[in-house]
């Protein structure tokens, strides 16, 4: 595997999965996320690692996602809303963001997968 997308790459899961992959020799990641203040954080934290390209887009837009998605081996999306009373007020963005099947497969179609792998957690609502 030569280089791995991650989306969600600057959450939780995301990272953990950017510092396992560091830990080995060789990947090329690609950190796909919308939040650029978590981006700055990730590259001052690993000091501008050259294997890691920091991209910011949203998975919700096919063009971007493309773009990041092409000549990856593997993608690993772990992009997810997840607070629930968001998610019910706001149902169709949670199913685009945190499924998001249309807008990968169609991105993926640039990619020279070997592997492709999805995540997803949440907080349960209380009560």
């Amino acid at each position: 595997m030569n280089t791995v997308l991650i989306t969600g790459g600057t959450g939780s899961f995301g990272t953990a999965m950017m510092e396992y992959l560091l830990s080995k020799p060789g990947p090329k990641i690609r950190v796909f996320s919308r939040d650029e203040h978590k981006h700055e954080r990730l590259r001052k934290r690993h000091g501008g690692d050259p294997r890691v390209t920091h991209i910011v887009g949203d998975v919700r837009d096919r063009r971007r996602l493309a773009d990041a998605c092409h000549g990856a081996d593997a993608i690993i999306h772990a992009a997810a809303l997840k607070v629930v009373g968001y998610g019910e007020a706001h149902f169709e963005e949670f199913v685009t963001t945190n499924i998001g099947g249309s807008s990968l497969r169609i991105a993926s179609k640039t990619a020279t997968l070997s592997n492709s792998r999805c995540c997803s957690c949440g907080v349960p609502a209380a009560g």
